[in-house]
This record gives C-alpha cells, sequence and structure tokens, in this order.
C-alpha cells in the first residue's frame, strides 16, 4: 500500500514563495521515499497535481509549444522559478528590512519572523544573525518597552536574535503589551528613579554616573 500524501495544499504564491512550497514538496518526496535518481514520473506527476488550475495554466503557457507534461521534473522546476521567483534589488530589500517597523496588532513572534524574510535578500552573509538581532531590538525604539531594554545595558554583541526575542515576549508577559510607559515605569507606592526612569532608589542606581546620550550631562540616560 502506497505511503499517502501529507497534506500540503495546492502552490499559492501569495501566501507562501515557490522555494518554500518546494521545500515541503521534497519533503513529502522523502516521506514517500521517492528518490532522488528513481521515480522521476512519480516526482513529475506530483507536482504537477499539486499545482492547481491557476498555477498549471501559466505553466502551460511558459512550456508553449509543449504540454507541461512533456517536459522534464528539472525542467519545470526551472520555468516555475524563472516566473515565480523575483530576484530583489538588493538596495531596495536592505531599505525594507531597516524601514520595518512592527505593525498595530502584529505580534512580536510575527515581526520576528518578518524580519528574517526579509534579511534573507539582503545578502548579510555571516552577519545575517547579528543583524535580524539588532534590527529587532531597535524597531521597539519609543514604545513601551525599549528604555526597559536600555536600562538592562545589553551586551547585543553576545546575544542571540532569540535572546532579544525572549526579553521582549518576557516584558510582555510581565506588563501585558497595552500597558502604557508611564504604567510600565511607575509603580504605585515606589518611587521614579532619577537616573534611569525606573522604580527604585536612586542611590542605588547603576547608571547614576552614566553620560547622557543626549545631552552629555552625568547622572541619567537619554530618555530621563
Amino acid at each position: 500500500m502506497a505511503t499517502p500524501f501529507i497534506s500540503m495544499g495546492l502552490f499559492n504564491g501569495t501566501k507562501i514563495s515557490l522555494d518554500l512550497w518546494l521545500s515541503l514538496l521534497e519533503a513529502n518526496f522523502q516521506y514517500r521515499e521517492i528518490k532522488e535518481d528513481a521515480n522521476k514520473k512519480d516526482k513529475k506527476a506530483v507536482l504537477l497535481v499539486s499545482l492547481g488550475t491557476d498555477v498549471y495554466s501559466v505553466l502551460g503557457k511558459l512550456c508553449a509549444s509543449e504540454l507541461p507534461h512533456m517536459k522534464t521534473y528539472e525542467d519545470m522546476i526551472t520555468v516555475l522559478k524563472r516566473y515565480y521567483v523575483v530576484k530583489r534589488s538588493y538596495h531596495r530589500s536592505l531599505m525594507d528590512f531597516q524601514l520595518r517597523t512592527k505593525k498595530q496588532q502584529e505580534s512580536v513572534q510575527d515581526l520576528y519572523a518578518e524580519l528574517k524574510a526579509l534579511a534573507n535578500h539582503c545578502n548579510f552573509g555571516a552577519q545575517f544573525g547579528g543583524r535580524v538581532r539588532d534590527q529587532l531590538f531597535m524597531v521597539v525604539e519609543n514604545k513601551i518597552f525599549f528604555p526597559n531594554l536600555v536600562a538592562e545595558n545589553l551586551d547585543l554583541q553576545s546575544m542571540t536574535s532569540w535572546t532579544v526575542l525572549e526579553k521582549i515576549l518576557n516584558l510582555e508577559r510581565a506588563f501585558g503589551s497595552k500597558k502604557s510607559t508611564q504604567e510600565i515605569m511607575v509603580v504605585q507606592g515606589q518611587t521614579r528613579c532619577k537616573h534611569c526612569g525606573y522604580n527604585h532608589s536612586s542611590s542605588k542606581c547603576k547608571f547614576r554616573d552614566y553620560i547622557c546620550n543626549f545631552c552629555n550631562k552625568e547622572g541619567h540616560l537619554q530618555k530621563v
């Protein structure tokens, strides 16, 4: 009895990239033990019936004057990639990555996933993880959690993007994503520190000798 295919849905370029969809298709091939060198007809047949009528119609036009099933599996993949995989401009990709901010009602997890997807087009190479980490840290600037992250005086170079994400999620769990900055910074019955703006004694604050990045005066963070 043949091993059933895992449900993966028809290809829809508005919901998933062709490269990711093909990766899922290859996973199905492995699950069914359809080898790379054998059963090429099986792979081609599965690909064609998984495209859906709209994409199959596009493929038919691209393959003219032959029908798609007359092409090899590799030829069809090449034709599909030429049509659906558009190489983005490096400079445009970099601008989109650097200007990406958190949208209203967007979760931090979704933002993180989007930043990684955008960074994938920026040719960051070995700097990929660090650039995503730094951008994730900066996109919460002027938001309710940024002052908390700054106050920790984090050593970002020693952190991963996952670590920064976890810290932001911990802040959400601790304070709630809809609380105002004032609610986070001032707790009833406690004194707001004049050095960093948080709820502890000013005499014990580690930022009491800090040089402000804005006014270059000693004794407070820029946000204060």
